[in-house]
């Protein structure tokens, strides 16, 4: 259970996601919230208070929703879809035969998955609500792939890394054709995860977030987090990037400044916690999703309210 909190402040209650290894992804829309991890899924109907377990036996596995009902979750060999906002999920067909890391599209109807199939990174599409899926051709072979996300009806956008060094590649025409864009640090980084808002695109290296208004012409340096960025989103101006040893940074907007966001309030022990999820809600709350901490029972999932 989460406790209410005062404005623009985060709060958690004791055990509040018990006996599970962390958050790895979550989605909110209206007053639904959905908090997934190593093999469960949590479902709130009250815009985070209360949560009731699904059984949604995925490994590693994201979540992404349209907003109007249909929500997908994925992970290793795993792809389920949701046609009631998250009360139940079935298989809505085949398997799309990859390690998932990330879910998204512009429509249901129009579904990306990035990661791996074990050998070299994948991108494959859905035109049909996750039923079946085709691999789209790639102009890298090697690496990994952490993050897809769209800027319009038909650009898309995925990040990862390949040859030791961060790749971000993008498609105008709904992934039948990528171009790599030019990188924006030097090689050994990561670029794990993206959003995208109000025309600027954000995406993270290994310990910071850049930022571009031209798609990836030109970059610029939003932040610094000193820590492995993990988690990132973004809704109209307010952008909130976290990772490892607690790392938490807000911007009100878009990126031009930041705060830390000190959570000692929350956390009763010392920890090294990592963010590790982000959503915002239309209704105004934001929720951090963590990894399991077990010193104090606290820190699972946290739920700031507007």
């Amino acid at each position: 259970m989460l406790t209410p909190a005062p404005s623009g402040a985060f709060a958690g209650s004791s055990g509040n996601l018990p006996q599970d290894s962390g958050v790895t992804g979550l989605w909110t829309a209206g007053d639904v919230v959905l908090a997934v991890g190593t093999g469960f899924a949590y479902r709130s109907s009250d815009r985070g208070v209360h949560f009731t377990r699904l059984a949604v036996p995925v490994r590693f596995p994201t979540v992404w929703g349209d907003g109007q009902g249909e929500v997908f979750v994925a992970g290793e060999n795993g792809f389920l879809r949701s046609t009631d906002g998250g009360l139940s999920f079935a298989s809505p067909g085949a398997a799309t035969g990859m390690i998932v890391q990330s879910i998204g599209g512009p429509t249901a109807a129009q579904l990306f998955v990035a990661g791996s199939d074990g050998k070299g990174p994948l991108v494959a599409r859905s035109r049909d609500h996750g039923a079946t899926w085709q691999r789209l051709k790639l102009p890298i072979d090697s690496g990994w792939l952490f993050d897809v996300g769209t800027t319009g009806k038909h650009d898309v956008i995925v990040t990862g890394h390949t040859d030791s060094q961060g790749v971000v590649l993008r498609s105008t025409d709904d992934g039948n054709t990528w171009k790599r864009l030019p990188a924006f640090l030097p090689d050994r980084q990561e670029n794990r995860k993206l959003c995208f808002s109000e025309g600027t695109l954000f995406v993270s290296s290994t310990y910071g977030l850049y930022r571009t208004r031209d798609l990836g012409a030109s970059w610029h340096l939003a932040t610094d987090v000193g820590a492995e960025v993990l988690a990132l989103a973004c809704r109209g101006k307010e952008v909130v990037v976290g990772g490892r040893n607690r790392a938490l940074f807000v911007s009100h907007d878009l990126g031009v400044t930041w705060s830390s966001e000190a959570l000692t309030g929350v956390f009763t022990a010392p920890s090294l916690v990592s963010v590790q999820a982000v959503a915002f809600a239309a209704t105004g709350e934001s929720y951090i999703g963590f990894e399991g901490l077990y010193t104090d029972r606290r820190g699972t999932l946290l739920r700031r309210s507007p």
